[in-house]
Order: structure tokens, then C-alpha cells, then sequence
């Protein structure tokens, strides 16, 4: 998905790549945030209601025995930077 932006280098979760197109990035969330803004930024960056996605977390969590989402969480805190932007 490409945005075309005239007036600065980077607007929320876009920015300029290296062939001058813009490109999306996954950020953790600091406005929308419960723990780390993981589930926040997850929300931001495919467009969807943080809300839905933190009820199939819990859902999927609860169903799976809590330990593989719960670690994918934890490593996600450490690999996705938090966002510059906010």
C-alpha cells in the first residue's frame, strides 16, 4: 500500500523508503496502549479496533493454554520498536 505525502518525510506509520515511495511500518502504540501496545499498534497499522484484536488475544490465549501467544507478546515488546511519531 502506497500513500503519496508532499509535505514532510514521515506521517504516522508511513515513511519514505528508498525509492522515494512511502512505506508502512509496524510501531508499538503509545496512545493506544494497555501493556506494551503491542495489540495497539497491531490495530493501527491493519486498520482495525485494538478492541477486537485484544478480545481474539485473550480468546485464542485462553483456548491455546496461555503459554504461545503469551511468549510471541513477550518477544514482540522486544522486536517492534515503539512509535517515533506519537
Amino acid at each position: 500500500m502506497t500513500r503519496k505525502i508532499h509535505h514532510a518525510d514521515s506521517v504516522g506509520n508511513f515513511e519514505k523508503g528508498k525509492h522515494g515511495k512511502y512505506v508502512k511500518h509496524l510501531y508499538r502504540s503509545k496512545e493506544n496502549r494497555i501493556f506494551a501496545g503491542i495489540i495497539g499498534g497491531l490495530g493501527e497499522f491493519f486498520d482495525v479496533d485494538p478492541v477486537i484484536l485484544r478480545v481474539l488475544f485473550v480468546i485464542v490465549t485462553l483456548v491455546t493454554a496461555f503459554l504461545p501467544l503469551f511468549l510471541l507478546y513477550l518477544i514482540c515488546i522486544f522486536i517492534i520498536p515503539e512509535n517515533p511519531h506519537q
